[in-house]
């Protein structure tokens, strides 16, 4: 999924900031959260919008998981 342009003109992406200011069970549980909120919403908001999102969180886990970094 690409970034929002509101994200893109940014120095560093929020995603990355975080990475950096949360422990490393911090931010796996941030990623988690936001797997769970986009698959139980997506039904009810946007669909495949949302599971897309899903998607993404769920690479990045198993991406920061494996290798401690993730590909934005």
């Amino acid at each position: 999924m690409e970034s929002p342009k509101h994200y893109s003109s940014q120095k560093i992406q929020p995603i990355e900031y975080m990475k950096e200011c949360l422990s490393s069970e911090e931010f796996k549980g941030y990623l988690k959260g936001n797997i769970i909120k986009y698959i139980s919403r997506a039904e009810k908001k946007n669909g495949n919008e949302d599971y897309q999102k899903a998607a993404t969180f769920s690479k990045w886990l198993e991406e920061f998981t494996t290798t401690g970094e993730i590909t934005v």
